[in-house]
């Protein structure tokens, strides 16, 4: 006769959720995206009210971390739940974040309008070390990564501190007038001043070595690829300055204004225009390749991540292209988009535009 007793199975293990690699943007509505980056769907939306998003997300161990004009989130960046908002307290009080941040392993990097510099162990929710300015302490952009060193412009001034201990000042470094995001290429760093000119300086020392003067007001961040160092300007014109010669090799116009940094892959330059256009052109020759126009102008830089481009427009839309110029897919954001993608590819491969500070290029 069979037996009735209920068969026993061995017991369920929760099962491990499976992360999801995903293009992040942020448009001016203070909506931050995370998107699939074959398809363009989205994986999820945070809104952050009126706390206004001032630059991409730096994603760190599994987290988003979201720079804002009321302080610094960190979100789960698989989900976009809200984990903490970073809180910098030392010497008997509390001190806002304010400006760009930037990010290695477990310490986030950032500034105060009450003139302090602070590394921040989010993990541990403690503060690693600050430092004093003598004044605004704001960090124009994220700052960047050499050997020991922590680089970061502040109006226009560039520090130089030890990313470990910071009230050890390396070097510094005062430009002539306001810069943009510092690149770091060594043995040199290269700084584009607002006023057009491109200041070659030295790693070790903080001494320019070379400039180059544009002749046009500029807003971009330079990047260096293969020996080139490459920036748009107001005159209409992309420049690729020869790092040796301290010349153009070759120019490129557009019809409007450049804005928005560039990023290169393999051998071509991607970059966007006041134009409405977002060329890609021949790094070797600065000849064009392709060209799309979107709907309105183009601020936000673009980024390449597994064969794909991907880059904003004020037409409210981040687009998906191959390297040969055909359109993947857009998605709408319902606002216009100045800040510029992010890719996260998990096991914390991320690709990050130049004006992040993080980017390779």
């Amino acid at each position: 006769m069979a037996s009735c007793k209920e068969q026993e199975f061995s017991k369920d293990e929760p099962l491990i959720p499976e992360l999801r690699p995903a293009i992040y943007i942020s448009g001016q509505n203070n909506f931050l995206y995370a998107l699939d980056p074959k398809t363009g769907d989205r994986i999820w939306e945070k809104f952050f009210g009126v706390n206004t998003i001032v630059q991409e997300p730096l994603i760190l161990k599994d987290f988003a971390f979201v720079a804002t004009t009321l302080g610094i989130v960190q979100l789960d960046a698989d989900k976009g739940t809200v984990i903490d908002t970073l809180e910098l307290e030392f010497d008997g009080a509390k001190h806002p974040a304010s400006g760009k941040i930037s990010g290695m392993d477990e310490i986030i990097y950032t500034g105060t309008s009450d003139n302090h510099i602070v590394a921040y162990n989010f993990v541990k929710k403690a503060i690693v070390w600050q430092t004093t300015l003598s004044g605004p302490a704001v960090m124009n952009s994220a700052g960047s990564f050499f050997n020991k060193l922590f680089i970061v412009n502040i109006e226009n001034t560039v520090y130089a501190l030890n990313k470990n201990q910071g009230s050890e000042v390396s070097w510094t470094y005062v430009a002539p007038g306001p810069i943009n995001n510092p690149v770091i290429a060594a043995p040199n760093m290269y700084v584009l001043g607002t006023d057009g000119i491109l200041h070659a300086v030295d790693l070790e020392t903080g001494v320019e070595v070379w400039s180059y003067t544009t002749g046009a007001s500029t807003n971009s961040a330079p990047i260096v690829y293969g020996g080139n160092i490459i920036y748009g300007a107001d005159n209409y014109k992309l420049y690729c300055i020869d790092s040796i010669a301290h010349t153009p090799r070759w120019t490129f116009t557009t019809n409007e204004r450049i804005k928005g940094s560039a990023f290169a892959a393999d051998q071509a330059v991607y970059f966007g225009s006041y134009d409405h256009y977002v060329y890609s052109v021949d790094i070797i020759a600065g000849e064009l390749n392709w060209r799309y126009r979107t709907g309105a102008l183009v601020q936000s830089s673009p980024i390449v991540n597994n064969g794909i481009v991907y880059y904003g427009s004020f037409d409210q839309h981040l687009y998906a292209f191959d390297t040969s110029g055909a359109m993947k897919w857009k998605f709408k954001t319902n606002a216009p988009l100045d800040l510029s993608p992010v890719a996260n590819n998990l096991d914390n491969k991320v690709v990050y535009p130049a004006v992040s500070g993080l980017s390779p290029q």
